[in-house]
């Protein structure tokens, strides 16, 4: 699923340590509240404003694809997983992750 860090940076919420909001909610109740394909949808638009394009198809049966490439749609990475959604957290949690070490 997506981390504290992702959904914080996606959503725009503050989220501390303890995984509590800044509304008094926790990071569970935060992302219940949240349908997850509108979810990995903001994922894509968030991916987009750094830099990068994510492509998501079904691949095979229960395996979904999402290609992360750069603005000149030259592939970076391919994610894998058994969900649309779940492949496209991963490929946002790679950016995520290169970032901080920029």
């Amino acid at each position: 699923m997506v981390s504290r860090e992702l959904f914080s940076k996606v959503m725009g919420v503050d989220i501390d340590v303890n995984g509590m909001a800044s509304d008094g909610y926790s990071f569970e109740h935060q992302l219940s509240k949240v349908n997850t394909y509108e979810l990995a949808h903001k994922c894509k638009e968030w991916a987009f404003s750094k830099g990068y394009r994510l492509v998501s198809y079904l691949y095979e049966p229960d395996e979904f694809v999402c290609d992360l490439r750069n603005l000149l749609d030259q592939d970076l990475f391919t994610y894998n997983r058994n969900t649309e959604p779940e492949a496209i957290f991963q490929a946002c949690q790679w950016i995520l992750d290169n970032s901080k070490a920029k």
